[in-house]
């Protein structure tokens, strides 16, 4: 039997009803099922792995959901006896087998059920996440009202002012970085605390495959919370004994003997997705009791950020990881690995690879999605079929859809049409909640909403739609949001958020200007003067402001971007005394034209409003050659890669400020601006001679700074240019980025450790301020 289209659609509902519903409670891919109704082969086999006998119920009960006939025979399963459903002996064969078809292979039909090729190993795409012993002040940076909630609740903990804030995340950061996996090899009992979409579970699986395909010693345990708050057990044992979803039906009284005996990891996930907070408090009590229960376990829980109280686990000597952003090096890693195992032999991979790299080079909008585990996998499937847009609100657009496509929606339990809630739908629900959010007390800076007010908005949408009974259909939407939240998720203490802020942002913007241009309940002075006027000095509006630019017509913009252009700042507020003595103006005293500029990067007919293009540049220009106070090093970097971007003549001019400022800064930053601009041999020839010869110290660091960053920079050329500068360099700032350039590019070499030890032996030290900045520290620093 072959599905038609409609059967399809029916089987895509059938799998959303899958997660969150007893009656369909069998864990198969849409792919999967759709093969098993074609018979095929591989697919048998699959089930044959994935299934046991007490799942037949689930199975037969799924198939019947839309009209599949599947004979018992096809199962391939042995006929129980009728009191054989558990298997009172351990079976650690069969118990491999089972890990390994439940996890072996990535579920990319949560992303891209179209992508049927795509047949990665977990294990063989796995990159290990980096992660820091601290928790992190994110949990504290929240919108007071729920600061309130959560204190009341006692989910957070004292409140911090701002000094102790900074503290703390000052603090945070000066935690050394390491490997996850190395940190919860040597932690007893431990908390992985990460964003959504970081991984956590992921790892947990991962764990749970290293004993399976490494032989490693411990037996692991992985218990999904969110089940074992539903099920009715007394204990985690009974749990692993009768509870759905769990990997193996345990005898409790075998398992309780190899766990008093036997070394074990037992892996707790999804804390966080116990909702109720008395539930939650029982669950981490426990999780305590199994601790002291079985001290011969390795315990490791996981949980989001938002809304976790560490208190309690800590004082039961539970070690806390925080999840990093994947960074530069591990994105990397990720693209190589996953063209390699998607696409195998295809010579088009290395295209698609370039492609993805190029694009996560020059768009800080892919950049801004890159850094997660979850939405980098949805880049990687949709650079597959075509270039991603540079085109920042093309790009969310493209995004969202993917995710859109898979925030399922149970037409038969909310008792609503097939067609009824699709992506247009969809996405005017999520334009309203993100407009809700950023009119809110702590607009855009929360990414939060209630529970109660997201219910009101989606009460108030389906009852505009003509649908009946809107409050119980919203309620019915809500609750499947806490089970397959790809766009919005739920971020605990009855909150819900985007599940990362470019899409609060992306949709913010469509609203508003859905409003301007269709709706015309907003007109282009309230536009200008309201939403731009009000919120300009506002950056958590920026991207909002942004992205609107580049969604409206070219002339909109312009008049925009002039008024822009007019506001007065006054700079004496953004004086700052660096830590070795003098002023300097940071960004902010001249925000608007920061983000006047921005503004115009984003138009897509830019040559239409050529007239606003050159009086932004030539504006930038007149910062840079006539500051009336001498300018930090950031805004000496902002202004000159806006200058850089409208190539050409703008190039030439910031060639002529290096050797033409009198600010070491901007010269420093006009090196880094030109050599961003391209990667030629004239470049590169360019920054070698400045790198020796260049007049003033800031010129010779922007030179190594950007040869670092240059594809040749690993050539032996380069090496000995750099063992140059450390010997015979007088500046230690040269010297300092010639270490960090060496430790970057050449740590695996013999001779360059041999070099950097004697730097930090011989390199001289005389501190010219607090900051600890030396050569010889910073060779420990990158070594680390």
């Amino acid at each position: 039997m072959v599905l038609t289209d409609r059967g399809k659609q029916r089987l895509e509902a059938a799998i959303a009803s899958a997660q969150d519903q007893e009656k369909y409670g069998a864990r198969f891919t849409q792919t999967e099922l759709e093969d098993r109704a074609g018979l095929s082969i591989k697919t048998i086999k699959k089930i044959c792995h994935q299934a046991g006998p007490a799942d037949q119920s689930r199975v037969e009960g799924l198939f019947s959901a839309f009209n599949l006939t599947l004979e018992p025979a096809d199962y391939g399963w042995p006929q129980p006896d009728a009191d054989d459903t558990l298997q009172p002996v351990f079976d650690v064969a069969a118990y491999r087998k089972c890990l390994q078809a439940n996890y072996g292979y990535l579920k990319l039909y949560t992303l891209d059920s179209t992508d049927r090729a795509d047949n990665i190993k977990l294990w063989s795409m796995f990159i290990e996440q980096t992660v820091r012993e601290a928790l992190p002040p994110s949990r504290y940076e929240l919108p007071l009202d729920l600061k309130r909630q959560l204190q009341d609740e006692d989910a957070l903990g004292e409140d911090l002012s701002a000094e102790a804030l900074d503290y703390y995340r000052r603090e945070y950061f000066q935690q050394p970085a390491c490997k996850v996996l190395a940190a919860v090899a040597v932690a007893q009992r431990c908390v992985v605390l990460g964003d959504p979409g970081a991984g956590k579970s992921t790892l947990l699986q991962y764990l749970g495959l290293e004993w399976v395909e490494n032989d490693a010693a411990d037996l692991p345990l992985l218990i999904e919370l969110r089940e074992y708050a539903l099920a009715e057990s007394a204990n985690f044992l009974e749990f692993l004994h009768r509870g759905r979803g769990v990997d193996w039906q345990f005898d409790p009284t075998v398992l309780h003997d190899y766990l008093t005996q036997h070394a074990t990891l037992v892996m707790f996930d999804g804390l966080d997705e116990v909702f109720d907070r008395a539930t939650q408090a029982a669950i981490i009590d426990d999780i305590i009791r199994f601790a002291q229960q079985y001290p011969l376990a390795k315990i490791l829980v996981t949980s989001r950020i938002i809304g976790y109280n560490p208190e309690r686990l800590q004082h039961a000597e539970f070690r806390h990881f925080t999840i990093q952003p994947l960074d530069d090096g591990e994105v990397d890693e990720f693209i190589e690995r996953w063209y390699d195992l998607a696409m195998g032999s295809d010579a088009d991979k290395v295209r698609l690879k370039q492609r993805l790299r190029e694009a996560i080079a020059s768009s800080k909008a892919i950049q801004n999605l890159a850094d997660n585990p979850l939405l980098l996998t949805m880049m990687a499937i949709l650079n597959r079929r075509q270039e991603l847009p540079r085109d920042r609100a093309d790009l969310y657009d493209q995004a969202s859809r993917v995710l859109l496509y898979h925030w399922d929606v149970d037409h038969k339990r909310l008792q609503l049409p097939m067609d009824a809630i699709g992506r247009r739908e969809k996405q005017e629900i999520l334009r309203l909640v993100a407009y809700e959010m950023q009119a809110g007390e702590d607009g855009l800076k929360g990414n939060l909403i209630s529970a109660n007010r997201l219910t009101q908005i989606l009460t108030e949408y389906l009852r505009e739609q003509g649908f009946s009974e809107p409050r119980e259909k919203a309620n019915g939407l809500i609750h499947q949001l806490r089970h397959r939240n790809f766009i919005l998720c739920d971020r605990g203490a009855d909150t819900y958020g985007f599940v990362h802020r470019t899409f609060l942002e992306y949709f913010c913007a469509v609203e508003i200007v859905n409003r301007f241009e269709k709706q015309r309940t907003l007109s282009f002075e309230q536009l200008r003067d309201e939403v731009f006027g009000l919120h300009w000095q506002d950056e958590p509006w920026h991207e909002v402001l942004r992205l609107i630019c580049g969604m409206i017509d070219a002339t909109f913009s312009e008049e925009i971007i002039q008024s822009l252009l007019t506001k007065e700042i006054d700079r004496s507020k953004f004086l700052i005394r660096e830590p070795w003595g003098q002023k300097r103006l940071q960004v902010g005293g001249f925000l608007n034209l920061m983000l006047a500029s921005d503004c115009l990067s984003e138009v897509k007919n830019v040559r239409s409003i050529s007239k606003i293009q050159f009086q932004v540049i030539e504006a930038l220009k007149n910062e840079i050659e006539n500051y009336e106070h001498p300018l930090s090093w950031d805004s000496a970097n902002a202004l000159t890669k806006r200058v850089s971007k409208p190539l050409g003549e703008s190039l030439s001019w910031l060639k002529g400020q290096v050797e033409s400022n009198k600010s070491s800064f901007i010269q420093c930053a006009a090196v880094g601006s030109v050599a961003a601009s391209s990667n030629n041999e004239e470049i590169f020839h360019w920054l070698k001679e400045l790198a020796i010869n260049g007049s003033d110290w800031g010129i010779r660091v922007g030179a190594v700074d950007a040869i670092s960053a240059h594809p040749s920079c690993k050539s032996s050329e380069i090496f000995d240019l750099l063992k140059y500068l450390l010997k015979n360099d007088s500046d230690w700032g040269v010297r300092r980025a010639s270490v960090q350039t060496l430790s970057k590019n050449f740590s695996g070499l013999p001779e360059a450790f041999n070099l950097l030890c004697q730097v930090t032996q011989n390199d001289p030290f005389s501190r010219n301020h607090a900051e600890q900045d030396k050569p010889s520290f910073i060779f420990f620093e990158c070594s680390s």
